[in-house]
C-alpha cells in the first residue's frame, strides 16, 4: 500500500478511537488527516479498499459532529461518505 493510505487508514484508525474514548478534539483532527490522505489516494471508485476506508472516516467524522450539535455538517460528511 502507499503512505497515503497507510496514513489514510492509520489517522482514520484514530478518530475511531479517540471518538470512542470522548477525546472530540484528537478524534476531530484524526478524522480530517484521515479523509484528506484517503481523498488523495482514493481516486477510482473502484479501489474498494480504499473508497471503504474514506466512507468509515467521513461516518465517523459526521457521528461525531452530530453528538457535538453540528447537524449540518454532520450531515455533509455522512452524505460524503455514502
Amino acid at each position: 500500500p502507499s503512505s497515503g493510505m497507510v496514513r489514510g487508514y492509520l489517522f482514520s484508525r484514530l478518530c475511531l478511537v479517540a471518538a470512542g474514548a470522548g477525546d472530540e478534539t484528537r478524534a476531530a483532527e484524526g478524522c480530517r488527516e484521515g479523509i484528506a490522505s484517503l481523498a488523495a489516494v482514493a481516486r477510482e471508485a473502484t479501489d474498494t479498499p480504499k473508497v471503504t476506508a474514506l466512507a468509515s472516516a467521513h461516518a465517523t467524522y459526521g457521528n461525531m459532529l452530530a453528538k457535538a450539535g453540528q447537524v449540518d455538517e454532520a450531515a455533509r460528511q455522512i452524505e460524503t461518505g455514502l
